[in-house]
């Protein structure tokens, strides 16, 4: 399960859950959308034509999605949406939870919350990259 998010409007946490056997295909298509001089695919400084030319890309696989949100922003209101996401992890059987890595105080809460979450009974391995 692969994390992101944003606070347009509120707190939102979006989840593409993509099995083990499709990682490396996933990774080739997300790296054959980057332009040169690119490390990644974000969306917050790309024009409308070049999104809309990645999603088309991406549609064309079937991704399995899990969406949290909260009208609140902040750190309490995304604590509870990471919370809410780790149950839907342990309800579908994810075995790794990759989470955007934040600064140093940013992981450490992140950490608290999934240490008081199910997660580790379930064997779930979560990482900030």
């Amino acid at each position: 399960m692969f994390v992101d998010e944003t606070e347009r409007g509120g707190h939102l946490l979006a989840a593409t859950l993509v099995a083990p056997a499709a990682l490396h295909s996933t990774r080739s298509l997300m790296r054959s959308l980057l332009l040169p001089g690119e490390r990644r695919v974000h969306f917050k400084s790309e024009k409308d034509s070049r999104r809309k030319f990645i999603v088309s890309r991406i549609v064309e696989r079937t991704f399995d999605v899990v969406v949290v949100s909260s009208r609140e922003k902040g750190d309490s209101a995304r604590a509870v949406l990471l919370e809410r996401l780790v149950t839907e992890a342990v309800d579908r059987g994810v075995s790794r939870l990759v989470l955007d890595s934040r600064d140093h105080a940013g992981n450490a809460r992140d950490r608290v919350v999934l240490a008081r979450t199910k997660a580790r009974d379930a064997g779930i391995v979560y990482e900030h990259i």
